[in-house]
This record gives C-alpha cells, sequence and structure tokens, in this order.
C-alpha cells in the first residue's frame, strides 16, 4: 500500500507519467553504428521517467521489477556507448533507486557516489550539494539505521550550499535533516525544524510552499493535532502551482482526502463529505481508480456516519463499475 507519507516522498523526486514507451525511447535514443555521438537527448529522459513509473508504482509485482532489469541493462550499455556525463548521472541515479528498491542499499549508495565525486572533482559545488540532497531523498522510509545515514547526505548537502550561499538550498537541505529526524522518530525536533524552514523559503522568495507544508501536516498527524493538520493542508491547496498536471495533481487529491478525513475525526461529517465530493472518486474524468480503493473506507465513513448506508453501498458498486479492481 502507498501510504500519505510515501507519496510525499515519491512526489518530492518529480516522477510524472510520460506517454512514449520504454522500448520506443530506447530505439530513439540508442546510437546508430556510423554516428556515436550526436543524439536526440529529449528521448533519454523519458525513457527514464517512463521506467521511474514501473519503480514507483504502488506494491513491488515480480513482473514490474523483472522488466526494469532489462530496460536498466540496456540503459548501461547505452550509457556506455553515449560520451555524456549528464546522461550518465541520470542513469546511474536510476539503477541507485533500483537498488534501493529490491533492498540493495549499500550497492545503490556506492553506485550513486560516482555523481557526487564527479561534481565535486569538477568544482561544481552547487550540482555537488543537489546531488547529496537527492541520495538523501533516495534513502528507504521509517528505517532508524538508513534515517542517520539520510541525515548523514543531507548534511553533506547543507554544508556545501552554505559555502555556494544558495538560500533555497540551504532550506531544502535543512528540510532533508528535519526529514531524517523525523524517520528516526524524533517529531518534536522535526516540527521545530520544519517551522523555520518555512521561514528560511519564504525570506528566499520560494513560493511553492505546498510540499513542505504537506510535510508539517504528516507531523501533526503524528502528533495527533488535527487542527494543526488542518491549517497546513489548507495551506497547502493555497499554495500549490495554479497549473495542476500529472505531476502536482497527487499532492492536490492526497491533501483534499487528508481534510476530508481531518473533518470526519472531528466529528463534521458534512463538511467531511464536502472535501471527499472533490476527489477522483467522485469525478467522471478519472476512470482508474486503483490506487485509490484501499481509500475508499474512509471516503464512505460520512456517509455511514450520516445513515446513508444504502448510498454508501450504491456508491462503491459505481466505483467498481468505473474502474474494475
Amino acid at each position: 500500500m502507498l501510504n500519505r507519507f510515501a507519496l510525499y516522498f515519491i512526489l518530492l523526486t518529480s516522477a510524472s507519467a510520460l506517454a512514449i514507451t520504454q522500448t520506443q525511447a530506447l530505439e530513439q535514443g540508442k546510437p546508430s553504428s556510423n554516428q556515436k555521438n550526436e543524439y536526440n537527448f529529449h528521448n533519454i529522459p523519458a525513457q527514464l521517467e517512463s521506467a521511474k513509473q514501473k519503480l514507483y508504482k504502488t506494491g513491488t509485482d515480480k513482473k514490474d521489477l523483472d522488466a526494469l532489469v532489462d530496460i536498466f541493462k540496456e540503459g548501461w550499455q547505452l550509457k556506455n556507448n553515449v560520451n555524456d556525463k549528464g546522461w550518465q548521472n541520470v542513469v546511474v541515479a536510476l539503477n541507485t533507486e533500483y537498488d534501493i528498491e529490491q533492498g540493495n542499499i549499500d550497492a545503490g549508495i556506492e553506485n550513486y557516489k560516482a555523481i557526487t565525486d564527479y561534481y565535486h572533482n569538477l568544482g561544481d559545488a552547487d550540482k555537488e550539494a543537489f546531488s547529496w540532497r537527492e541520495l538523501g531523498i533516495r534513502m528507504p522510509l521509517n528505517v532508524d539505521h538508513w534515517a542517520v545515514k539520510q541525515q548523514e547526505f543531507y548534511a553533506r548537502s547543507l554544508d556545501l550550499y552554505k559555502k555556494t550561499g544558495n538560500k533555497i538550498g540551504i532550506a531544502s537541505a535543512r528540510e532533508g535533516i528535519a526529514i531524517s529526524h523525523f524517520n528516526q522518530g524524533k517529531v518534536d525536533l522535526a516540527e521545530a525544524e520544519m517551522l523555520a524552514v518555512l521561514k528560511l523559503y519564504t525570506a528566499a522568495g520560494y513560493k511553492e510552499l505546498n510540499v513542505s507544508e504537506n510535510f508539517l501536516s504528516e507531523i501533526y498527524r503524528r502528533k495527533g493535532n488535527n487542527y494543526r493538520r488542518l491549517y497546513y493542508e489548507l495551506e497547502a491547496l493555497k499554495n500549490s502551482p495554479k497549473k495542476v498536471d500529472s505531476s502536482n495533481m497527487a499532492y492536490v487529491v492526497s491533501s483534499e482526502l487528508a481534510i476530508g478525513q481531518i473533518y470526519y475525526d472531528l466529528g463534521n461529517y458534512n463538511t467531511s463529505m464536502e472535501w471527499y465530493k472533490k476527489t477522483p472518486f467522485f469525478d467522471p474524468r478519472h476512470r482508474d481508480l486503483t490506487d485509490y480503493y484501499y481509500l475508499l473506507p474512509n471516503v464512505v465513513a460520512p456517509m455511514r456516519a450520516l445513515g446513508q448506508a444504502r448510498q454508501a453501498i450504491e456508491f462503491i458498486k459505481q466505483c467498481t463499475i468505473n474502474s474494475p479492481p
């Protein structure tokens, strides 16, 4: 099951659905026998983003992971044929994510250091800092040992961003440290750090605060403070990008579902239903509800509380008709 905290990290890496298939992208990106150094590099990230969809898919379906092995083998070979470090680094990063998904975390970290070493040797402290931050994001969730390692990566990122004076980078690295403290169960410390991070982002002129506010909401969920949680979910919606697309829609839906649940927990069932009606469950444009089925009990709970058991049953039936499980 894909929980909401996992969604926060998955979307933090900006994985988005692309129409191009893995096979199409690989074929378009492969070098020809006569011309090995001129390519349409726009196809390379498309292939990798498409591969991410399998990697990030809910669950650990063996067929998905087996398919990724073949994709990565081809990608690795193509990496060796292409004299472009940006492309090579993207392949290394995605292979790191695959290693971590498979549980080979030490191997994934070791492979990824090729990227941080590259930017270090190049003398590009800003990109090296970003790379350490990205490695922190890739660490598994809710595992104390790896949370400590994650904190180390974010701390390296912070030190480098301080040297370059990148204010938004400093805030993002501090946010990462707060995430690692949260993963270590240091919830009060993570709360204090995140409140400071919001001030840093604001002072730096950064406007899209919704991701950080979603995380603060998660902190307050852990602390059992529904009123604070509600405040930050509403703030996250207000500060979301104005154009809702595939890359940020999941955040919007997640906030709407969370607000519906909060109002339910507070006993305000009518308002809870109003928020749930904003979600894909009630939107005829969304026919694939597979990833949302585990939330159906939450959606129908206010109906039951309002004495609408029959309507709840009909609603569940309609959902299964619209999107068969």
